[in-house]
């Protein structure tokens, strides 16, 4: 707080546009409005780049939670049920239909009951560290693999600007764990993720955007 104010020099501003949680700043500026900037349930292609500015905080404090019940009073007309339905049957096709996984995927789900995807994010961020306790992509992978039954493929899916697990241990993982799926085809696309969900049965995440996506597919 010292800092902040010694570097402004009196200067107190109207709105504050954050990309993390600052209540050092709310405890200064009692006045502003502070804005948390996050990205929405799409930010990456084929998608449009879309973000949000959220007036009343992150995580439990979001503005979702706090007008949770507001927000299921809200009855959809019957056109904007058509809108909806008419956007799903777009991505749904769209992203199955363009996917260059189908076939590995296809393959994969001949060997296990079910398939399931683990989309890794990335450490020293604090929509992930501050709401599990892994020190890294890589701790919080193995505690999943040691979780979940050999019938059930995980795919693990590595986070398009952030390379959070190694070479060899991926090596290590694929000998150690017989339904470990990492494929290097997935890096041939951005975002990749994205066209390996409708693929699978469901989505394992702590925060990624990848779980919001789920809600098209009807996924778990």
């Amino acid at each position: 707080k010292k800092l902040i104010l010694d570097k402004l020099n009196g200067f107190t501003p109207n709105i504050i546009i954050t990309f993390s949680p600052v209540p050092f700043l709310k405890n200064i500026f009692l006045n502003t409005l502070i804005l948390h900037h996050e990205y929405s349930i799409f930010s990456r292609t084929p998608y449009p780049q879309t973000f949000f500015l959220d007036p009343v905080g992150v995580h439990s404090n979001l503005f979702l939670n706090k007008f949770k019940n507001e927000i299921e009073l809200i009855e959809l007309t019957k056109k904007q049920r058509i809108l909806l339905n008419n956007f799903k049957h777009l991505c749904i096709d769209t992203l199955t239909s363009k996917s260059p996984f189908k076939n590995i995927l296809m393959e994969k789900r001949e060997q296990f009951d079910y398939l399931v995807l683990l989309p890794l994010q990335f450490s020293k961020y604090y929509a992930f560290d501050d709401l599990v306790p892994f020190k890294s992509q890589y701790e919080y992978c193995v505690y999943i693999l040691d979780k979940i039954p050999s019938n059930i493929g995980i795919i693990v899916n590595i986070h398009p600007e952030h390379t959070v697990i190694s070479e060899s241990a991926i090596e290590f993982l694929k000998g150690k764990y017989s339904n470990f799926i990492y494929e290097e085809e997935f890096h041939s696309i951005y975002a990749s993720a994205q066209f390996i969900i409708p693929f699978v049965d469901s989505v394992i995440t702590v925060s990624s955007s990848i779980g919001l996506q789920t809600l098209i597919f009807d996924k778990k």
